[in-house]
């Protein structure tokens, strides 16, 4: 008797990742002139995007199929030059743009410095960190996490809002970015042809 309860215990174990993953899909966001990204997004989130006029970076934002429990928004940015920038995958680059963004938000925060973590992926690395609002008025979120990753030469910036420190949504949110994916775009064969 007590074989089979470990026996069901281990099938249980194995079973839970399974059971507690949610449906995820694909989903690319062309770049105009800057190639693609892409993002494994939970099947059951929502998506909007702000495109802003020029050649400015758009904002990904996602939410809940339903109620607001939890806002991820996601910006990408490339070098204004319109080069790919090995500099803005570098570790000290986003770690500076990460820092600043993180002590612009202490004045509001419980914490009183910005403790960054670490985020990696197969084709991703940066850091990110965990704020509290000490007051957040009705409709507002408690908790801030935001972070930069660096993915071949485009700057991903996140930011997740939730009401939960330890929020399903959130750690989503996290694996998301964990697994973006960027293509630049090819270059423009203008004034690259041959034959005088």
């Amino acid at each position: 008797m007590a074989r089979l309860g470990a026996v069901g215990c281990v099938l249980l174990l194995l079973s839970a990742p399974l059971l507690a993953g949610e449906a995820t899909s694909v989903r690319s966001y062309p770049l105009p002139g800057h190639g693609t990204l892409e993002l494994t997004v939970p099947s059951s989130w929502k998506e909007s995007l702000s495109r802003p006029p020029a050649d400015l970076p758009p904002t990904i934002e996602f939410s809940p199929d339903s109620g607001s429990e939890f806002v991820v928004q996601v910006t990408p940015i490339w070098n204004p030059a319109g080069d790919v920038d090995p500099d803005l995958g570098e570790p000290e680059t986003i770690r500076g743009f990460v820092e600043k963004l993180g002590r612009r938000q202490l004045d509001h925060a419980v914490e009183t410095e910005i403790k960054l973590k670490e985020i990696t992926g197969p084709r991703c690395r940066g850091y990110f960190f965990t704020i509290t609002d000490r007051a957040p008025a009705k409709g507002e979120w408690k908790y801030l996490t935001a972070g930069a990753v660096g993915v071949d030469g485009l700057l991903l910036s996140f930011t997740i809002l939730t009401n939960s420190l330890h929020s399903d949504d959130r750690d989503r949110a996290l694996r998301m970015i964990k697994q973006s994916r960027y293509a630049a775009a090819a270059p423009s064969s203008e004034g690259t042809a041959g034959g005088d």
